[in-house]
């Protein structure tokens, strides 16, 4: 089963960084669930998800570590030792949606 992400599913979406000479873009879903996802060329890939936006840059950070944000959102910083317990469970949940993309 691919991964579908319809437009009724997006809440918002903005570019967020750059890894190398690809875009990254950050999609809100209509559920609450924070993607970052890599433009690829007229398509796109999961590089990770999280239920804050911090918690997804965070896994961004741990697996890409030459991504650049060109976008911060001073305001919705969050201490890492907050979110630490939760990391494993979106890790996981990004594995999952790659492995759907085939990635």
């Amino acid at each position: 089963m691919p991964l579908a992400l319809t437009p009724e599913h997006v809440a918002s979406k903005k570019r967020i960084g750059n890894l190398k000479e690809s875009p990254i873009f950050e999609i809100l879903t209509t559920g609450g669930l924070y993607l970052n996802v890599l433009g690829k060329g007229g398509g796109w890939e999961v590089i990770a998800t999280g239920p804050h936006r911090a918690i997804a840059r965070y896994i961004s950070e741990q697996r890409y570590p030459n991504v650049i944000w060109t976008e911060l959102s001073k305001s919705d910083w969050v201490d890492p030792r907050d979110f630490m317990p939760m990391v494993p469970k979106y890790q996981e949940l990004t594995d999952r949606m790659r492995a759907l993309q085939g990635v």
